[in-house]
């Protein structure tokens, strides 16, 4: 399931207008998060230069912020949610720690989870060769296993 139909599967399972912040990568020196609410296409705030948890830190929270401002002046749709992705190497302690602790915000999000997707194929060579990987499933609340028809019962329970 790609990001689009997954983020939009959520929305519609929670019944509820969803705010997703979605890196977009043309090439590695073309990396950009967009922001997009569930029942909208188009593309109401733009991250450029870099991935979310060191390249546009500062940009993200501002950009957050100014959202939270649009959507209680009503010039962007309502929504209820934010899904947040990240690149597969994010680390994720600087994206917790800015969302919780970054004075603009401060009061006007709640941390209502992390998932985490584990690619079942390639999943434990990931975990052993990347800290990142290992720090992602150690923060999760949830781990969805991906490409887990790609693999036997087997390695899928040692996984």
């Amino acid at each position: 399931m790609g990001l689009k139909r997954g983020m939009d599967a959520a929305a519609e399972a929670l019944g509820e207008e969803l705010l997703k912040i979605a890196r977009e990568v043309e090439s590695r020196e073309d990396m950009a998060a967009v922001a997009t609410v569930s029942s909208r296409d188009e593309t109401i705030a733009l991250l450029e230069n870099g991935c979310l948890c060191c390249g546009v830190r500062d940009e993200l929270a501002a950009t957050v912020a100014d959202l939270l401002e649009r959507r209680a002046r009503g010039e962007i749709p309502a929504f209820e949610r934010i899904l947040i992705e990240t690149t597969g190497l994010a680390r994720p302690g600087p994206v917790i720690s800015l969302l919780l602790g970054d004075p603009a915000l401060e009061g006007r999000l709640q941390l209502d989870g992390i998932v985490t997707t584990v690619d079942a194929k390639h999943g434990a060579a990931q975990l052993a060769r990347h800290e990142e990987s290992r720090q992602q499933v150690a923060v999760a609340d949830r781990l969805l296993l991906t490409k887990a028809e790609l693999v036997d019962a087997p390695a899928l329970a040692e996984l």
